[in-house]
């Protein structure tokens, strides 16, 4: 008798910061400060949970600082959606411009379109820089106008990486790379979605 199959949640790696509770990491990571069971659980923790003092550091509970197992949405998707129905719809956006269809209507992306057109937004804008979605953007605006080095183009890389793999429409991230190019830093990511189609981004920021 075979034996019986397990399912394993899918998960990701995220980082704490010193002075994290429990609750905080649910709220930031995952939307629900009242998630936080799913943190504990995930991640064998018993309570204090998370600790900033090391003297307290003791199998299940975590050293703030250290990395921590978030959930992740699960990448499966029913056969009987279309790439377009995955992918979502969104008003299309041409220099951060609304566009408009012959009749006078928004234009409309949708498919891999919309995805890279949603992904390319989210890593120029700088993350926390809209108060009702804090989460929303990256940090690679943050390093425009540093002095050009490796170290800030690995960083933007970093970041880059970090904001395409975080959406749930996106299997897994190939490659990303980034170089200084005078004050401005290209960015370029490769990606597969969850139905196996590469999307390719490139911003300049």
């Amino acid at each position: 008798m075979a034996p019986p199959r397990i399912q394993i949640p899918a998960y990701r790696i995220t980082e704490t910061f010193h002075g994290d509770t429990i609750q905080a990491i649910a709220f930031r990571e995952l939307g629900d400060a009242n998630r936080w069971p799913d943190l504990v659980a995930l991640n064998e923790l018993r309570p204090p949970f998370i600790t900033s003092d090391p003297d307290l550091v003791v199998p299940g509970v975590l050293l703030a600082g250290n990395p921590i197992k978030v959930l992740a949405p699960s990448p499966f998707v029913p056969a009987t959606r279309s790439p377009d129905d995955a992918f979502l719809r969104d008003v299309a956006l041409n220099n951060k411009l609304l566009e408009a269809t012959e009749g006078g209507d928004f234009a409309m992306a949708s498919g891999v379109p919309n995805l890279r057109q949603a992904l390319n937004h989210a890593m120029i804008t700088e993350k926390g820089n809209l108060p009702f979605h804090p989460r929303y953007g990256s940090m690679i605006p943050r390093i425009i106008g540093e002095v050009s080095s490796p170290v800030s183009a690995i960083m933007a890389a970093e970041y880059a990486k970090s904001v395409v793999a975080a959406d749930e429409r996106i299997s897994r991230v190939i490659q990303s790379k980034a170089e200084a190019v005078g004050d401005k830093i290209r960015v370029e990511v490769n990606a597969e979605t969850i139905h196996g189609r590469p999307v390719n981004l490139e911003v300049v920021i």
